[in-house]
């Protein structure tokens, strides 16, 4: 539901972009972590969105195949909304409009 590879992968990208940029490790960390976080909570979202045109699906979604409820998806989307969006703002709090784009 959250799709780990994608996430992680975009992370690591926002992470190498800031190093690139001259920012420091704790600086592409935290902007990483937190593009991590966006991305999964847009998954989550995603699947929530989706799941009455996933049902029959093979492979099955979590949602309509029952693994995942609503409400943990729910859930789960708003954990990781608030933790990239809090993040971001560790970063600088003009950032967190920028994060709520990505959203």
């Amino acid at each position: 539901m959250v799709h780990p590879f994608p996430s992680i992968l975009d992370g690591v990208v926002v992470g190498a972009v800031a190093l690139l940029a001259g920012g420091g490790v704790a600086l592409a960390t935290l902007l990483g972590l937190s593009m991590i976080a966006l991305q999964m909570a847009i998954g989550a979202l995603n699947d929530l969105v989706d799941a009455p045109a996933d049902a029959g699906r093979v492979p099955p979604k979590p949602i309509p195949a029952q693994e995942v409820s609503v409400a943990t998806a729910r859930t789960v989307a708003l954990v990781a909304a608030a933790l990239g969006l809090g993040l971001a703002a560790v970063v600088d709090p003009r950032l967190v409009g920028l994060a709520l784009v990505v959203l």
